[in-house]
């Protein structure tokens, strides 16, 4: 359908500058927007190295109340089957991490978390098939050197629930020492 207006986002906020690899189509009305996103989302472009994304555009309150509500940007899990990692050695690869994590289940997945230069931000996550493997893992991991760090191993948790259950610790601990 006919486009109102279209504008790609730069770094610089130039016209010709680098892309932020996003931006916006406005069109006359609703259902020529939604025909692009049902034709277009998906897709791969001849030279682009991911599908497009396109959706309704959403204002930031809609995003954050969006993203809260997903899984979390590393590979998806069966629930209690993902573990987080921290601690790891600047020099362990997901590669070694995943021969680590092998001898309790197959990893379904094993991420690192990166910088912007690529290297190791010092964590990351291992997600298996199965809560049991998981937790064999959990429990016979916890502070095994890996390069030359012991690493920490925990169930992963979303923030929000991550944050509860610390100010319920710290609730219990504020009671006690009242007492």
């Amino acid at each position: 359908g006919p486009i109102l207006r279209s504008t790609v986002r730069t770094k610089d906020g130039t016209e010709s500058g680098p892309s932020k690899e996003y931006g916006f189509v406005e069109f006359q009305n609703h259902e020529s927007a939604n025909a692009a996103v049902e034709a277009l989302n998906g897709k791969k472009l001849d030279d682009a190295r991911q599908p497009l994304i396109v959706m309704r555009a959403q204002k930031k309150a809609e995003r954050i109340a969006v993203a809260q509500n997903k899984a979390p940007r590393f590979p998806s899990q069966v629930e209690n089957a993902t573990l987080y990692v921290k601690n790891l050695d600047e020099s362990v690869t997901e590669d070694m991490l995943r021969k680590v994590f092998e001898p309790f289940g197959t990893p379904k997945s094993v991420k690192i978390a990166v910088d912007a230069q690529g290297r190791s931000r010092g964590f990351g996550f291992v997600s298996f098939e199965t809560q049991d493997e998981a937790t064999k893992a959990l429990t016979n991991l916890s502070t095994k050197f890996v390069g030359s760090k012991p690493i920490y191993v925990a169930k992963f948790q979303r923030k929000a629930e991550r944050q509860q259950q610390l100010a319920v610790q710290y609730m219990t601990l504020r009671q006690q020492q009242m007492q």
